[in-house]
């Protein structure tokens, strides 16, 4: 649940209205971020597909299950 959160306050959701709210920067960034190292990962899966696929099959398998 997202907590209100005052015009200075750092970090969480910035409300505009009581229904509405952006996303501030810092969780802006952290989701950039995130999104960058999912992909970063889902490249590296499919270079190592391409260069051994009963190898990569089993890598991608034991990710999916660990996470």
């Amino acid at each position: 649940m997202a907590v209100k959160k005052g015009p200075n306050a750092r970090g969480g959701l910035v409300w505009k209205t009581h229904a509405f709210y952006k996303m501030s920067q810092t969780r802006q960034r952290n989701a950039a971020k995130n999104t960058k190292l999912i992909r970063e990962v889902d490249e590296t899966l499919k270079r190592a597909a391409a260069l051994d696929p009963a190898r990569a099959a089993a890598a991608s398998t034991a990710t999916v299950t660990k996470l």
